[in-house]
């Protein structure tokens, strides 16, 4: 049994007007998967066997979060500017236990801790309106995640956090014409350090 509690606070300077400031913060618990407890993967790939061994030792991971952040909204434009900070303890990560040209062997552990901090943007806009024109047939959506701090505690030392970009950044626009819609999305990432076991960073 866990209680895991959560608080959220919108402050509006004015009645009416376009700004609003937020904050958050609360607790996360998420438990081991069966796979991570006790699963058991034997493959090979080349000349090189790969076993992966489960960990019935493993602890739930535990999470501290939380955000401040200041928005502003319009019928032309919308904007969102938050900073997060998260703090993890007994994160599961998969490391490897032997790692040779013919044999590699990974299992899971409890990180001793694990934080991450940085910066989220949101901006959205009509781009009908913002050029003098008609709006509702527009939309322009984008999104970017940097994080200044994303590091973790593992047996072998300090290392990044895998499988978390430095940086993402997504953008679309969307066009309505009546029953008909078309939209064009694009995503980057960059800085990501990766162990699928097949590459090692993209």
């Amino acid at each position: 049994t866990t209680t895991n509690p959560r608080l959220g606070i919108v402050f509006l300077p004015q009645k009416v007007g376009p700004l609003r400031i937020h904050a958050s913060a609360g607790t996360g618990f998420v438990t081991p998967l069966a796979s991570q407890l006790a699963g058991l993967t034997d493959e090979v790939v080349g000349v090189q066997r790969r076993i992966t061994r489960g960990n019935p030792n493993l602890s739930p991971e535990e999470s501290t979060s939380y955000d401040i952040g200041v928005g502003y909204e319009s019928n032309v434009l919308g904007a969102d500017l938050t900073y997060f900070d998260m703090d993890n303890k007994n994160k599961i990560e998969s490391v490897f236990v032997t790692n040779t040209a013919t044999k590699r062997e990974s299992t899971y552990v409890n990180a001793s801790d694990a934080s991450a901090t940085g910066w989220e943007l949101t901006l959205q806009g009509d781009p009908g309106l913002l050029l003098g024109g008609e709006g509702g047939a527009w939309l322009w959506e984008a999104t970017s995640t940097y994080y200044t701090e994303r590091t973790q505690n593992l047996p072998a030392g300090v290392s990044p956090l895998r499988n978390v970009a430095r940086m993402k950044f997504n953008t679309s626009l969307g066009y309505t014409n009546g029953p008909a819609s078309v939209r064009l999305s694009a995503r980057h990432v960059n800085g990501m350090i990766d162990q699928d076991f097949s590459a090692r960073r993209i």
